[in-house]
């Protein structure tokens, strides 16, 4: 066995293969509980996850139940059974259908019994699982909670930042905030937005990129960054004098000898009229000094035209003129290049030190709340891996899997890379199968961090790649060798999604970029990505649905409103299409407009929701959109701003608007006194309309749920999705984090981007959608406007190694270096250096082909129509505006068109606006035939359900019980309430200190049981401080099970696993704590005892 690489182009059915590779895996040996938990496979995303899963349920079943199919259905997993025959056979293993079906009965029952064994996950998730089950390996806290949301903990960390300014008064942050605002308004960015910029800036020290050179950014203190910004400034400030100095002297000479600056060589434009710039700016700039060289180098300081007398009266200074200009150009030529880049690093210096603020900030904030960034874990498991040949973590889990599958490789970050690869280099040197699939041209997560390179480099055999990235880890390098020798290439060339026509355009079309050498010129990565594994077979039968591509090309008129002429030219030609295909027979719901930006993608669902023409878009699917919603929010907003007549206003907009009536704007009119509660005000404005209020003023839950009730809000039908959303985020954020009112409106604010519901499948409406949410999806018709990003780096930004220019201003001392500078890669300063300007080239390369990459995605989704549609500007527009169009994706799908006359055809009669477009027919079948959507039948047995909601709704809340414990009467009910309260407490101080708070989740009775258990000596003696390991934690076992002990502490060399129990002893919970003593012993704990504490009697029973 080795490591199978495929590589799966758009269509290609990597999901089938992928699911059939699995299934092959699953049945090919016994294990009493399932050989499945052998294989862990993991992917980029939690939807594709949760895909291959469902697939592989699916594919279980089918195989598991074929002999009872359809006969239509049969066909497909008789097909299965037969490949994994096949492959069975390659290693001489014969299995008969019976025996295969058996297995799959066996297990699909196994998968659906021990589901959490099922290890089909992100990323992310493995590793997080991994880390829980190593906490005090990876130094993690004893009991952490995982943050997922990098945005909130920043803003958390930045308002600790900022506290230590407007509370502390600390000057040094001071200095670096008012420094980094100014550098934000020269470069043209708006005052208003200083924080939302502090925050993006930030949020690089929970990168990847970052993590990497951190171990270099750490020794430099924020007053190591200041001495390093000083002594950069004294170099530059040295050669500037110099320069300046010599500028002085030359322009002495001639006003000395009379002679005034026009009359050298250029006149006006003479090396005079250059230095008395300098001299009056104080700083010279960069410049050839091309009459300055020539004068130098001839000794002729005038121009042949010149009049003799003023010749002669300027070669009577010409030594000395020669002598300071040779003098100059010296100087310049040796120090100008290190000028300007000191310059570049200094002006961005005190931002780089603020990073080390905020790094420092991260660490107190993550020890002091016991949070754990979801970016940490891999970083921690790499610090411990990287440098180990056999990592013990992975040894720990001894063959806990036998095979390794990875879905979009293309997407897998080089720290992911490294983390995988022992796990990677173990399987596959027993012999066992493992597979990674990806395609290098569907990568266009980059700004994530997802690594191109890893696949080109694996698929290539080419090694430079990742020994450039992995110069400073022999023990990576060597597994990366080890897997390279040990792969075997495939390659998925055939096309299942689209019609013929869409494949074979796609194939020419990026055939032809591939072989154009200007492309080629543009980025080494086009060949090794487009170059290779390209042409696809269409499967698709001609007589199952036709295909076609068409390119629509308008020329913008000059003017100022180019940007909404063309917006509104997309638009319209937009409408024309969808009108054209719904006639054709399409329906709403088979047709996907792709952007690239989000700012595109919202202006097209307004225009088109404007028009009744229904639409799916993220932002349609977002919580806070709906009415109801808004409603409910603004009417909390007034309760926590009662004297704010805005807020009652809005709130009775927001009624109207909710119940589409007419509001009475006079209303409005009545002055009310300045102290007025508004609140109350707005609820006697609902009391006249015979709306009845609960009571509960203080409970968030309580509340919320009262307001529901009183106004009826789930007879809203088509807003109930959204409702029930927002009930779960308040659920769960009381739950979690606190009953405060303002507490939740503030984390709402923060976080109402996030807060959507799902896709409704269902809804015959357009999918309006980013072209990186596209990814992985399929429509019958796609139409993709604004077709003309550039190719090329704008803002982007990356850290630059200095460590080849060995730079003296850079260096303290021996270890306090300043060997990385984040700046953008567009600045020309950088090409004098080589180390730079490679690093720089590469930049550019992996911009080029991320670019290229969103287009080939956004094209290869159609399965039966295409629509480009891109507009160019005029042929008198401004040269800069044309030589920016010119260095796009929209220049390059142009060329194309032109490269072939017989692309070029007439407008077809359903476009109105004839005038100033050019269209071009590049693909079209003969005949057009519709696909017809199959409708699957469902085996399953059909249950004749009939649901409503009940009308109205009674949401019965009691106003001191408004969480999930609160609900306990029964005495058993009461001990699970206290058994979750103590998977909270860390220890008795921590009870002491938050008593109060934890007391508020609770009845009175649930209350005294905690605090008579807490108060207990003998259970005190479990929960003293610094002693907790971990509690309510899933920890995974060398043989593939799970366990989560309620808690684990470790009193002097001995590890105590604790467990509380409800109701009374039974054999079964010292069976379930012996199991638990026997797996931490095989994960390398020696001394380990443990203990049963029973709930209600506070019995303690040592096991």
């Amino acid at each position: 066995m080795s490591l199978q690489l495929y590589s799966a182009s758009a269509g290609s059915g990597k999901t089938y293969t992928l699911t059939v590779e699995y299934i092959k895996l699953a049945l090919h040996a016994y294990e009493s509980r399932g050989y499945f938990r052998r294989i862990l496979a993991v992917t980029f995303t939690t939807k594709a996850a949760e895909e291959m899963r469902s697939r592989i349920i699916e594919f279980l079943s089918g195989i598991a139940g074929v002999d009872s199919l359809p006969e239509n259905q049969q066909t497909t997993y008789r097909d299965i059974i037969s490949s994994i025959q096949q492959d069975y056979q390659l290693e001489h293993i014969q299995i008969s259908d019976a025996e295969l079906i058996k297995r799959a009965q066996h297990t699909q029952q196994q998968i659906l019994q021990d589901y959490g064994l099922f290890s089909v996950m992100t990323i992310d998730a493995f590793v997080q699982r991994l880390s829980s089950t190593f906490i005090e390996e990876l130094n993690l806290p004893s009991q952490f909670e995982v943050m997922l949301d990098s945005n909130q903990l920043m803003d958390q960390l930045l308002d600790q930042l900022l506290d230590k300014v407007n509370q502390q008064g600390d000057p040094v942050i001071t200095n670096l905030i008012v420094d980094f605002a100014k550098n934000e308004v020269g470069e043209g960015r708006s005052w208003n937005l200083l924080r939302q910029n502090l925050h993006d800036f930030l949020k690089i020290c929970l990168s990847e990129e970052y993590y990497k050179i951190k171990k270099d950014m750490d020794p430099l203190s924020i007053t190591d960054f200041l001495q390093i910004e000083q002594q950069i400034a004294l170099t530059m400030a040295e050669i500037n004098a110099q320069l300046i100095d010599l500028a002085s002297q030359f322009l002495k000479v001639l006003s000395d000898a009379q002679i005034e600056g026009d009359m050298l060589t250029g006149g006006k434009n003479s090396i005079a009229g250059h230095f008395n710039k300098i001299i009056n700016n104080g700083q010279f700039e960069d410049n050839k000094l091309g009459n300055l060289r020539k004068g130098v180098e001839s000794g002729q300081w005038t121009a042949k035209s010149q009049i003799e007398p003023i010749k002669s009266q300027v070669e009577a200074v010409a030594d000395q003129l020669t002598n300071i200009g040779q003098q100059f150009v010296e100087l310049y030529d040796a120090n100008a290049s290190r000028f300007f880049l000191f310059k570049l690093i200094k002006k961005d210096l005190k931002k780089i030190a603020l990073l080390a603020s905020i790094t420092e900030e991260l660490q107190n904030f993550q020890s002091d709340h016991a949070v754990v960034s979801i970016s940490e874990f891999s970083k921690r498991l790499n610090d411990i891996i990287a440098n180990d040949p056999v990592p013990f973590i992975y040894e720990k889990l001894g063959d806990r899997y036998n095979h390794i599958l990875i879905d979009e490789f293309q997407d897998t970050s080089m720290l992911q890379w490294q983390n995988f690869m022992p796990l990677l280099e173990h399987a596959v040197s027993q012999g066992k199968k493992n597979l990674i699939v990806g395609d290098a041209k569907q990568s266009i997560y980059k700004f994530r961090g997802g690594e191109v390179g890893l696949i080109s480099s694996l698929k290539s055999a080419d090694s430079l790649f990742m020994e450039d990235n992995l110069q400073d880890n022999s023990l990576d390098l060597e597994r990366f060798y080890y897997l390279k020798d040990n792969r075997i290439l495939n390659n998925l060339d055939s096309n299942f999604r689209s019609a013929y026509e869409i494949v074979k355009f796609n194939n020419d079309f990026f055939e032809w970029i591939a072989a154009n050498p200007i492309y080629q010129e543009l980025s080494s990565l086009v060949s090794p990505t487009y170059g290779v594994d390209l042409t696809q077979i269409p499967k698709v039968n001609a007589s199952k649905y036709s295909g076609k591509v068409d390119v629509l090309v308008f020329h913008k008129p000059l003017g100022d409103n180019h940007v909404e002429v063309e917006a509104n030219w997309m638009l319209n030609r937009i409408l024309e299409l969808i009108e054209n295909e719904l006639a054709a027979g399409f329906q709403y719901k088979d047709i996907a407009i792709l952007t690239r930006k989000n700012k595109q993608s919202k202006f097209l669902a307004i225009q088109l929701k404007e028009r009744n023409i229904p639409v799916i878009s993220s932002d349609s699917l977002l919580v806070h959109y709906a009415k109801v919603v808004g409603f409910i929010i603004s009417f909390m907003r007034l309760k926590m701003q009662a004297n704010d007549a805005f807020r009652y206003k809005e709130l009775l907009f927001q009624y109207a608007d909710l119940c589409q009536e007419p509001l009475n704007i006079s209303t409005f009119d009545v002055n009310h006194p300045k102290q007025t509660d508004y609140y109350l005000l707005g609820i006697k404005y609902f009391e006249n309309f015979g709306f009845t209020f609960q009571n509960d003023e203080t409970h968030l839950v309580a509340w919320v749920y009262g307001i529901v009730s009183t106004f009826n809000l789930t007879k809203y039908s088509s807003e109930i999705e959204y409702l029930f959303k927002l009930l779960d985020v308040i659920n769960e954020f009381v739950l979690q984090k606190s009953d405060d009112f303002n507490s939740f409106l503030n984390y709402y604010d923060s976080n109402k981007a996030t807060f959507s519901i799902a896709s409704p499948e269902s809804d015959n409406a357009i999918t309006i959608t980013s072209i990186h949410r596209s990814k992985g999806l399929e429509y019958p018709v796609v139409i993709c406007p604004f077709v003309s990003w550039t190719h090329q780096p704008k803002s982007e930004q990356i850290w630059f190694d200095l460590k080849p220019l060995k730079f003296d201003p850079l260096r303290l001392s021996e270890k306090q270096v300043l060997n990385y500078y984040y700046g953008k890669v567009t600045p020309k300063e950088l090409v004098n250096f080589d180390s730079l300007a490679l690093q720089q080239e590469s930049e550019y390369d992996a911009v080029f082909l991320d670019s290229l990459n969103m287009l080939y995605v956004a094209f290869t989704r159609p399965k039966q129509h295409l629509h480009i549609l891109l507009a160019e500007p005029n042929d008198a527009s401004h040269s800069i505006t044309k030589g920016a169009f010119q260095k796009s994706l929209g220049q390059i799908v142009i060329d194309y068109c032109k490269s072939n006359p017989q692309f070029e055809s007439q407008l077809p009669n359903f476009i109105l606006e004839q005038e100033a477009v050019d269209y071009y027919l590049i693909q079209s079948a003969a005949q057009f035939i519709k696909f017809e959507e199959q409708k699957e039948s469902v085996l399953a047995k059909k249950l004749a359900l009939t649901t409503h909601i009940q009308d109205p709704v009674e949401f019965r809340i009691k106003s001191d019980k408004d969480d999930l414990f609160t609900s306990a009467q029964s005495k058993r009910e009461r001990g699970d309430a206290v058994h979750a309260l103590l998977a909270k407490i860390l220890d008795y101080n921590y009870y002491s200190l938050n008593r109060l708070r934890l007391f508020k989740l609770v009845d009175e009775e649930t209350r005294a049981l905690l605090d008579s258990i807490m108060t207990n000596d003998a259970i005190k003696a479990y929960f003293r401080p610094d002693e907790l390991l971990f509690s309510e934690r899933d920890i995974l076992c060398p043989d593939g099970s799970i366990i989560r002990p309620d808690r684990v502490i470790k009193q002097m060399e001995d590890v105590i696993i604790i467990d509380f129990k409800t109701g009374k002893a039974e054999e079964k919970h010292k069976t379930q704590i012996e199991q638990y003593k026997k797996h931490l012993f095989e994960l390398g704990f020696k001394s380990i005892k443990a203990v049963l504490i029973y709930i209600e009697t506070q019995t303690i029973e040592t096991v």
